[in-house]
């Protein structure tokens, strides 16, 4: 009996250190458990934004979902699609030559919105899957995730040329050095919204 009290003791500790190494932040609605290490970000509308993009951030991409998955799907180095816990998630990751590094983004679905996290290094680590695992669930399933992605890769090729044109996008899509620049490009959450209303009707 003595040996359970303290193994139950041990593991009550354990977990209570574990615990107090994260901190969680909302996220348009939504919290997220992530690492102390960072800790003391800023945050925006939909957004949660440690040092810089190319560090650490999560976003709620919904409102520049064309933009900011089109120009990532377009220009990365390595892009899978995984999954944690029966989630659907979008790896990509680059090197950034804003900022001299490999940074990633990690695309997955809560509830009816699609969010990402963006972090410095190639890898999927077990700290960005962590977050994932601990967020709240979506209904989105794996082929409506992907063709979302998917349709919006095929949307953001036919107005990338115009895009182009603003000097605000590049500074945006290749430094990410103002935060804020994603605010000014069109909202797609309607976008969302239709295609998921049209996958669901086909049902």
């Amino acid at each position: 009996m003595r040996k359970i009290f303290l193994l139950l003791l041990i593991f009550l500790l354990i977990a209570s250190v574990s615990a107090s190494n994260n901190l969680t932040v909302e996220v348009n609605g939504v919290d997220f458990q992530i690492p102390q290490r960072y800790s003391g970000g800023t945050f925006k509308k939909g957004e949660y934004v440690y040092k810089d993009l190319n560090t650490f951030g999560i976003l709620c991409v919904d409102n520049y979902i064309i933009t900011n998955y089109g120009y990532w799907a377009r220009s990365s180095d390595i892009s899978q699609d995984l999954s944690i816990n029966n989630r659907p998630i979008k790896f990509l990751s680059s090197y950034n030559s804003y900022s001299d590094t490999n940074v990633s983004h990690v695309y997955f679905p809560i509830g009816e919105s699609v969010y990402l996290i963006c972090f410095e290094g190639n890898n999927l680590t077990s700290e960005i899957s962590n977050i994932i695992e601990n967020a709240p669930q979506s209904d989105i399933d794996r082929d409506t995730f992907n063709g979302l992605l998917d349709e919006a890769q095929n949307q953001y090729n036919q107005r990338r040329y115009i895009d182009q044109s603003s000097e605000d996008y590049y500074q945006y899509a290749h430094g990410l050095n103002d935060n804020s620049q994603h605010n000014n490009f069109s909202v797609d959450e309607t976008f969302i919204k239709w295609y998921l209303l049209t996958r669901l009707s086909r049902r």
